[in-house]
């Protein structure tokens, strides 16, 4: 193989990997109190307000599972709609995590941690922790572009 068809090749597969590695632009996941070699630890929050947790790399829905996105101005946030089957799968995750934490991320940036009161959740979820609404306008624009 010619040397530069050998590059060509190194500098595809160097683009495919960073491509696949790109955080989903939505991913929810569970958090647990200790770390476990399944979980990552991810900062939420800033200054006196911050927290470290410990969230598991699997995901129990992400931007696939979304039906659609819409703005809230106040508090600034995005309301979620997860399709059918993301519901479901939701549902399914959730049922028996009552009082345990999700983490609703946004570009691997944890926006939002709460504790779950009553499980199942379902289609319909709130997310908050932006710092301006244009923040959460900019999330439901590219989430808008996807689905194009």
């Amino acid at each position: 193989m010619k040397p530069g068809y050998l590059l060509s090749f190194a500098l595809l597969v160097a683009s495919f990997s960073m491509v696949a590695a790109a955080e989903p632009l939505l991913s929810v996941s569970a958090v647990v109190k200790d770390a476990v070699p399944e979980s990552r630890e991810l900062s939420r929050g800033e200054g006196q307000y911050s927290e470290t947790l410990h969230v598991m790399k699997a995901t129990l829905v992400s931007t696939e599972h979304v039906e659609k996105m819409e703005v809230t101005v106040e508090p600034p946030g995005v309301i979620v709609t997860l399709t059918e089957d993301g519901g479901k799968k939701f549902a399914t995750a959730t049922a028996d995590m009552k009082g345990g934490r999700l983490a609703i991320m946004v570009k691997g940036k944890v926006m939002s941690a709460p504790v779950i009161q009553n499980g199942p959740l379902g289609r319909v979820f709130l997310i908050t922790g932006f710092a301006k609404a244009a923040e959460a306008e900019e999330l439901a624009g590219e989430f808008a572009k996807i689905r194009k």
